[in-house]
Parts: C-alpha cells; sequence; structure tokens
C-alpha cells in the first residue's frame, strides 16, 4: 500500500478527471516519520509535495520533531502553505506559521484553516521552549470571523483525533469541511454535522480521500466521498519513482 509514485499518479488521474475547482491538501505529521523522510530532514516529502501540486499542509508532530530551523528551511522551500492557526509564539500571541491561506480556484475561493493538536509537543517541549498551541475552538472562531467574508467555502486542516477535529463542527459554525488526521484508520465515509463534513484518509501516505462538494446557491454540500487505495495495481509515476531514488542514493542508510 502507498507510496510516493503511485501518489502521484492517483493525483495527476484525479486532476485529469475533475472539470471544477480541485484542492489537494495534507492536515500534517506528514514531512517526517519514514527513515527516508528522517534522514533527509523532510527534503524529500517537500519536493515530492511539490512535485505533485500541494495546495497546502497542516501541522503536526511530524513537522516539529526537528525543531524550527529546520521546520523553516522545509516552509521556505515548499511552494504550498504550511498552516497552524493555534501554534503561536508564547510572549507574542503572533502565529509561527502562517494562520491560513486564501486559493482561489476555478471561481471559488477557499479558506483554508491549520490547526494543530495540543499534544504535537509533547516530548518536544524543549526543541519549542517559546510556543505554545491555543485551544482550537476560540482560535477558530475568530480567524473563521476574519475570512468569511472573503470567501466561499471553509476548509479545516485539523491535525487531531477524531473525536477533537469532529467536535468542531459543533462549537464552531461556518465551516463546511474538515480534514482530519493523527489516528491510525481510514475513515471510508464522510460524517456530516450540520453543515459540516468531517472526513480522514487514514495515515502513513497510503490512502488518498477524494471529496466532491456540491454548490447549492451560495452554500456547499457534500456531494460523494471516496477512498482512493494505493495498492500494487496503481503504477508508479515514472518522475516521482527517480526523485525517490535519487533521495535513496543522497541519504543512504
Amino acid at each position: 500500500m502507498g507510496g510516493l509514485a503511485r501518489r502521484a499518479t492517483l493525483i495527476e488521474q484525479t486532476r485529469d478527471s475533475v472539470e471544477g475547482a480541485l484542492l489537494v491538501v495534507d492536515s500534517g505529521n506528514t514531512l517526517m516519520g519514514d527513515p527516508l523522510s528522517l534522514r533527509s530532514d523532510g527534503r524529500v516529502i517537500v519536493e515530492a509535495m511539490n512535485a505533485m501540486g500541494y495546495d497546502a499542509l497542516g501541522v503536526g508532530t511530524g513537522e516539529l520533531m526537528k525543531g524550527p530551523e529546520v521546520l523553516r528551511q522545509r516552509v521556505s522551500e515548499a511552494t504550498f502553505p504550511v498552516l497552524s492557526a493555534n501554534m503561536v509564539d508564547s510572549a507574542s500571541g503572533e502565529p509561527v506559521l502562517e494562520p491560513y491561506a486564501i486559493i482561489e480556484r476555478g471561481g471559488v475561493r477557499f479558506g483554508v484553516i491549520g490547526i494543530t493538536d495540543n499534544a504535537a509537543l509533547q516530548g518536544l517541549e524543549s526543541s519549542w521552549p517559546d510556543v505554545t498551541i491555543l485551544d482550537a475552538k476560540e482560535t477558530l472562531s475568530g480567524y473563521i470571523a476574519e475570512i468569511d467574508p472573503q470567501v466561499d467555502v471553509v476548509v479545516v486542516l485539523a491535525r487531531m483525533g477524531s473525536p477533537d477535529a469532529a467536535s468542531l463542527a459543533y462549537g464552531v459554525p461556518g465551516i463546511e469541511v474538515i480534514v482530519g488526521g493523527n489516528e491510525r484508520y481510514v475513515l471510508t465515509e464522510a460524517q456530516t454535522t450540520g453543515d459540516t463534513v468531517f472526513v480522514q484518509a487514514g495515515y502513513d501516505g497510503e490512502w488518498l480521500g477524494r471529496l466532491d462538494l456540491a454548490r447549492d446557491g451560495e452554500a456547499y454540500s457534500l456531494s460523494q466521498y471516496q477512498i482512493l487505495y494505493m495498492r500494487p495495481d496503481v503504477p508508479n509515476n515514472a518522475e516521482m519513482a527517480d526523485l525517490v531514488q535519487r533521495y535513496y542514493r543522497q541519504y543512504p542508510e
């Protein structure tokens, strides 16, 4: 299951099949985890995500484990925003990273907000001594009020357990989509709470989730959701396979 080269193939196939606006996002805990990404300090993942045309990345432990300087370097290399609205400087209260991004695609304005789990810095406090993770609901409410007049769809990249992420739909109005993570299971059906859709496509990059929204006047709601399985029958994208092999040569075991 999985693999960057298969993922690149499925993303390319999905792009070819979609006529409307398309976003490719990840809720986080992505840059470091497997041996190659750790040896390269996340460089292989950033270059691969750039090549696949990702639009945004949330922040979890995998983005934080090598400390602020390494993350700053990876953010500078990324062609997509790395987002966390509630990870702030303890003294100033200002976000350490971009809190949100407004992305216009196919005539649709998406407001994408990153939310980091309160436990993301557990065990990493010495590397991030001056950083605080704020309450997700309070933080989201403020940013949604700020961007709501500017966007058509609010997407929250919530790197937190599904009960906590799903609870955002109850406590914070104005969210159309929550992309969850931080748990080792695949949500094969989208969950809806009021006007909010919650999805979660597994872990370790072994699955992709495709969520289609339908427009009804000014509102957007769930049309369909499916898990895209990256089994051996999915061919490897040749360019991505070459990229990965280049990193194996550059960062041998």
